[in-house]
This record gives C-alpha cells, structure tokens and sequence, in this order.
C-alpha cells in the first residue's frame, strides 16, 4: 500500500514553486494531507496489534472516512488531542478547496502543516526536495493535480473575447487622421496583450491536463452538443440518421470555428496594414474639417473673340441633332460576375462573415477593389448583400457598394 512519501514531495514542490498562488498553494494542501491519510492507513494496515476486522476496513475509504481513521490512530497509534484537531482543522480546509473553494488560510499555515505533516510521517528535514525542483507534467498524463482552476479557464476565455473587441475597435480607429489614430494603435498594444496573456493561461492548462484528459473533456463536450443539438432540431423520427446529421453539424460548426480563428490571426497584419494606409477620414471640429488639402480648379472664359458665323452655324445645326439616346439599364448582377468598391467616400467596405451587419468583420477593402460574386443575393438588415471573393478569402458585403467591373 502506498505509503504517502511521493504524494507529500508532490506537494511539497507545488508549495516551493507557488509563490503567493492561492489556488496552487490549495493543491499542495490536498497533496500533503492525502499523504498524511495514505501513512495512517498504511500503518495501521501493517499494525498486527489492530484486529484483522478494522485493518481490512481501513484499506477501504468508504468504510473509514477521516474521523474513523483519527479515532483509530488514537487507540492504536497514540496521537494526542492536539494534533487531532490540527488535522481537523486543515481537513475542512482542504475539502473546500477540492470543492472548488479559494483557500482561506495562507501560505504560512500550509508550510507549518506540512513541517507537522513531515513529523508524524516520520520524515527528516534533509530529505525535503530542493525549492528549485520543477513540476513537469507528462505530455499524456498530465499534472495529478493541475494547478489551473476552472476560474482561470473562464479568466482566459473572457480575456479572449475582450481581446477581439478592442482588435475590432483599433481597426475602426486606425483610419481616423492624427492624433485619434494614436487611439488606434493604443487598444492594438492592448489587444496583443491580452491575447497573449489569455492563451499562454490556455497553454498552461492544457500542458498541466495532458492529451488523455484533454480528449476526455473535448469527447464529453462534443458528445454533450450532438444531444443537445438532436434534442432541438425538428424531426420526425429520432433514428440513427438523425442523430449522425447532428454529429455531422456540431463537427462542422467546430471546425469552421477553428478555422476561422487561424484566419483572424494569418489575415490580422493584413487588416492591421491596410486600416494603417488607407484614406484618412476627416475630423469635424467646430464646424472646420481637419483633412487633406482638396486642390480647386477654376474656369475662365476669354470674352474677347467673337465667335465666327461659321461657327454660330454649327453650333444651332449640331445641337438636335447629336442629343443621344437613352442607354439602356445594364441587367442586375449575379454570382460569377467581377464587381468592384464604389461609392464609399473613401472609407473602406466592411466584409462580413455573414449577411448581417452585426456579425464580425473579416477584411476591409478600399475604393476600386476587384472581387468576384459568388453567392445571393440575401436580404438582411434593409440591404441587400452579396458573397463575394478576394485576396481576403470570402465574405459577405452589401450591394450598394458593388458595381460591374468594366
């Protein structure tokens, strides 16, 4: 039986290595009080002065629980009253913190019950592992007990999300004029930060969880979205082939969220670049328009040659007669047909991920842009949208914005 020595050196180093942590400084308390319980039902398994009866119990932890198992080593292994509710006490404290709770102590009352742990186990102090030993997770197994929290995956994704609106808020800065671009690349820097931050926190837990747990929660999750998405797609048998199209779709809705996402991040310098170099917008301040210089051109006519008879007569003789005709409307556009950027007033055209000006922008094109119809039309939000195709990849955008390419 095991008797609690790995388990404590296990916690031992979480503790050297958690600073002022409080959720890993919780784990190193689960570890050494694990080892204390391993050694008690271990020597109380080997004791022949127990009856055989109480030692088969005490290998079983169903049968004796912690206040059981303190109470035997009273009898037989002579621990005093104050030790007991020493134990006690961290015992509480530890079941909150296995119950999802911050540990309430700190980090000075895990280290003076570890010294207390080491004592009862028997353990001398030249035999505690260096402060500098590491914790390496197995790539396959994981940490035994990782040190990310379910808080810290919550704390990662929301950093992620916040991420991606001020990356869309410095791209919709970025082409304001001096000194309102300076915003721009401002919530860039802190964009960049937070994404860092938010995925080193997801790489950390995935390494501390290792490959078999991580295909064990994903295969959960996955399964878990397949019932729920057959439970609320319409049908009117529930057979093999229903629930194998909502495999079908859960698994195609992940992958082309991924995919996206390794999108955003190859096209984001792209998008960075292009709202950086593109028309400044003007800045309106009282009334005056802070923009480019915009160059006049002024007409002059010499009044001072009379013009010819001959030319007089050309003049009323051409004008009925060279009036054209009307040209006729061109035919609407379709997909397969090569359009450009029109009409924008030199801000850049918004392409989306679907046809609805609430979804998320994946480019921005600039006035002349060549693209090519691939789909639609589709109707949504009062406008008319069309596929379309580019160096970009693909994307929604609206009609008004499109014209034939000549």
């Amino acid at each position: 039986m095991n008797d609690g020595t790995e388990k404590l050196y296990r916690g031992l180093r979480l503790l050297a290595t958690a600073g002022e942590d409080r959720v890993i400084i919780g784990y190193a308390l689960i570890c050494i009080h694990g080892a204390l319980e391993d050694r008690f039902r271990a020597w109380l398994a080997a004791n022949p002065d127990v009856p055989s009866e109480e030692r088969a119990a005490v290998i079983d932890r169903r049968r004796v629980q912690w206040e059981g198992l303190l109470n035997m080593m009273r009898t037989y292994g002579d621990l005093h009253d104050g030790a007991v509710q020493t134990i006690r006490r961290m015992n509480d404290a530890r079941q909150r913190v296995a119950h999802g709770d911050e540990l309430k102590g700190t980090r000075q009352d895990v280290e003076k019950y570890a010294v207390f742990v080491k004592r009862l186990m028997g353990i001398p102090d030249t035999a505690e592992p260096s402060v500098r030993t590491p914790v390496v997770p197995h790539l396959w197994k994981g940490m035994d007990v990782p040190t990310v929290s379910w808080r810290s995956w919550s704390g990662a994704f929301l950093l992620l999300v916040v991420a991606d609106v001020v990356y869309d808020l410095a791209l919709s800065t970025l082409r304001w004029q001096t000194p309102l671009d300076m915003v721009g690349w401002g919530c860039l820097v802190v964009a960049i930060i937070l994404l860092v931050v938010g995925v080193g926190i997801l790489l950390k837990a995935m390494v501390q969880l290792g490959i078999r747990r991580l295909l064990i929660y994903g295969s959960i999750m996955y399964l878990t979205a397949v019932v729920i998405t057959g439970a609320i797609t319409p049908a009117d048998r529930r057979d093999i082939d229903h629930w194998f199209t909502s495999a079908l779709t859960v698994a195609d809705a992940t992958a082309s969220g991924v995919g996206r996402l390794f999108y955003g991040l190859v096209a984001s310098p792209s998008n960075v670049q292009l709202a950086a170099l593109e028309e400044r917008r003007p800045v309106f301040l009282s009334g005056v328009v802070r923009g480019e210089n915009v160059p006049t051109a002024t007409l002059s006519v010499d009044r001072s040659v009379a013009p010819t008879e001959s030319a007089k007569t050309q003049a009323t003789s051409i004008a009925p007669a060279s009036a054209p005709s009307p040209t006729p409307p061109d035919r609407p556009l379709q997909p397969g047909d090569r359009v450009q950027v029109s009409g924008t007033g030199g801000v850049a055209l918004r392409i989306r991920i679907a046809p609805s000006a609430a979804s998320r922008v994946v480019a921005r094109l600039p006035e002349g842009s060549g693209l090519e119809i691939i789909d639609g039309p589709e109707q949504a939000d009062g406008r008319t949208w069309w596929k379309v195709r580019g160096a970009f990849g693909e994307g929604w955008c609206a009609a008004d914005y499109l014209v034939r390419q000549q």
